[in-house]
């Protein structure tokens, strides 16, 4: 009998195949029913002898036999036979089937398809409102982050600057019509399939930003964001805010300033500040402690309080949902919406290679 993890990590989450074993030259794998894959296997047989070849051979597992049991919340659910030549996927191993996440959440690892987790990606962003060319271009820019961060790193942390992961099971409460929202998200991922962003032979970082100011910025640190305009922004309802601080209340954010008190903005390292005679704080810093909305702001200072007049929501980098959205709705295309706002950037496509 052969028995082990399927990932080499002390503690595995729950939305996972987290063991299998081998007894008597057949397989048993044990799933969750919390995880996605689970589901696809129990409820269609479409392709299921592929899939879950493809599954074995994606998790390394050293299984050469036929027969496969499996076994999900402790029930056998189904059994199937398999035409194991112990060969590689002949999918494209970037596909969104067979390509596998690994995803930290706190201290715990867990593993994923690349579809399943721009599903749940796509879930976080979706609303009516929000046009399909839209989503395509994000499905392409989060793909590309899961590309670069494997890569790099052999996961992606759930929480990070550009979303905060959920599996696409925590959604199905919060979306209405939780089961069309999901099918028309899988062929939006089905249709950009393979597809990334690379900068001189690199893959970028999916950069993206509510509303803009009128034009996005760019940032010497990341060479392919460019500023560009962005006139259509100029139409939202959050285009320009204003917001009033006391001087007690700027006080208690350890923000101590009067109205004889001289501010500036200077940069250093590539990081902007904002000074007050001369305490520097750090830009984004600055913005969180206040909750401003964006970057793009002037300060006018009155005898009791500041006020701060911001435009645009988001860091004002790379995509903006808003205005992408307006083009879309004028029939423009996921990739020309993309050649616009990283105009130095290219679009590729992972293709199949024989065996």
């Amino acid at each position: 009998m052969y028995k082990q993890n399927i990932i080499n990590h002390n503690i595995i989450g729950d939305y996972m195949l987290y063991q299998y074993e081998i007894k008597n030259n057949i397989l048993y794998l044990y799933l969750s029913m919390k995880y996605e894959f689970s589901k696809e296997l129990i409820n269609s047989d479409n392709n299921l002898e592929k899939r879950t070849l493809n599954f074995i051979q994606s998790n390394k597992i050293p299984f050469k036999g036929n027969k496969v049991y499996l076994i999900v919340d402790g029930i056998t659910v189904k059994s199937i036979n398999i035409n194991n030549k112990n060969q590689t996927p002949t999918d494209n191993k970037y596909s969104n089937d067979t390509y596998m996440i690994t995803i930290k959440d706190n201290n715990t690892f867990y593993e994923i398809t690349l579809k399943e987790y721009l599903i749940g990606v796509l879930l976080a962003f979706y609303q009516d409102k929000l046009h399909e060319e839209v989503l395509k271009a994000l499905s392409i820019m989060f793909r590309t982050y899961a590309y670069k961060e494997m890569d790099d790193n052999k996961f992606i942390q759930a929480a990070n600057q550009f979303h905060n992961f959920k599996p696409p099971v925590d959604y199905q409460d919060s979306i209405k019509d939780y089961e069309s929202v999901k099918n028309k998200l899988e062929l939006i991922v089905k249709e950009t399939d393979a597809m990334f962003l690379s900068y001189q032979a690199n893959y970028i970082l999916p950069f993206y930003h509510e509303v803009s100011s009128g034009r996005t910025l760019s940032n010497k640190e990341y060479p392919y964001l460019s500023s560009v305009k962005s006139l259509w922004d100029l139409a939202s309802d959050n285009y320009i805010t204003y917001q009033d601080f006391s001087y007690e209340e700027l006080k208690r954010n350890n923000i101590i300033i009067n109205n004889n008190t001289s501010i500036s903005i200077s940069i250093t390292n590539n990081k902007k500040y904002i000074q007050f005679n001369k305490d520097k704080i750090l830009l984004t810093d600055f913005l969180k402690r206040l909750n401003i909305p964006s970057p793009d702001m002037s300060i006018i200072v009155y005898p009791n309080f500041l006020r701060i007049i911001s435009k645009g929501k988001g860091s004002l980098l790379g995509l903006s949902l808003y205005a992408s959205n307006e083009l879309a709705k004028n029939n423009i295309k996921y990739y020309t919406i993309l050649k616009y706002y990283f105009p130095k950037v290219k679009l590729f496509k992972y293709i199949k290679r024989p065996l």
